[in-house]
């Protein structure tokens, strides 16, 4: 997943809830980002092989299967954009 929008992000998520999100809502929580890895992982070791081939496990690999998952963060300029007033 990668978001190159946040902005268009935001307004996404605001259209579907119907309330008001900040920027720094938009962050993955613990429990969302083990969700998303999970299904990652899920993903690449269980579906895409049979993709390939109709039976993995009747043929042998080339090489020793491996999976990567990457997982990074940026911020552009380094500074929080549309920050949450202060109350």
């Amino acid at each position: 997943m990668c978001i190159e929008d946040t902005a268009a992000w935001r307004d996404s998520l605001q259209a579907i809830s119907g309330r008001r999100i900040y920027d720094d809502q938009l962050r993955l929580s613990l429990d969302e980002l083990t969700a998303y890895l999970s299904a990652a992982w899920y993903t690449a070791a269980e579906t895409l092989h049979r993709l390939v081939v109709e039976n993995p496990f009747g043929i042998s690999p080339k090489y020793p299967p491996g999976i990567e998952l990457t997982l990074s963060t940026e911020s552009r300029n380094n500074e929080l954009l549309n920050r949450r007033p202060a109350k």
